[in-house]
């Protein structure tokens, strides 16, 4: 059975909840650090985002039926050049390929019909498993691709990284 997601307030109870997937060894490979964070820090985090609605940050729940599945937002939005840099954790034990492309589509169908952003870009280790999933959404949209080198340090070595740009109008013409 497919599970149908959708986007749901962040509440502070679920952005502790990322929290701890964020310090499992298995998501750590694909994080911008590899810091482990504290529920203080974490609380911090969610508190500025529940209480600031003029922040540049913009994060929901990501909820199917069973219950929680991650949390998505939209980070360092620049409203006057209409782009956002796109932020997704899901529990390491349900994320899978369709989970994965489902919850990137609810937060592009936010970022573009919602917020009228113009630009959505991602950025993806070469040690995150989901690369590919990234190269093959990039292909689909038609996205240019950019490779930066040795961008992580993780696991004794440099890592590099490639950046997606997915501009509104190619994300509307994708099968």
């Amino acid at each position: 059975m497919i599970s149908v997601l959708r986007l749901l307030p962040l509440t502070s109870e679920d952005a502790e909840q990322a929290r701890v997937w964020r310090n499992d060894p298995r998501v750590r490979p694909g994080l911008r650090t590899t810091d482990m964070v504290t529920r203080e820090q974490q609380r911090a985090f969610a508190e500025r985002l529940l209480a600031d609605r003029s922040s540049p940050h913009r994060y929901w729940s990501v909820a199917d039926e069973r219950g929680l599945v991650g949390m998505a937002g939209l980070t360092d939005i620049r409203w006057a050049d209409g782009c956002a840099e796109i932020s997704l954790l899901l529990d390491p034990d349900r994320e899978d390929p369709e989970t994965r492309g489902q919850a990137v589509e609810l937060v592009l169908v936010e970022a573009f019909d919602r917020l009228r952003l113009l630009t959505v870009y991602a950025e993806c280790y070469e040690s995150n498993p989901a690369i590919q999933f990234w190269n093959d959404l990039a292909a689909r949209m038609g996205a240019p691709i950019a490779r930066l080198p040795r961008r992580k340090w993780w696991d004794g070595r440099l890592w590099d990284s490639q950046c997606y740009a997915i501009a509104v109008d190619a994300w509307r013409k994708a099968p």
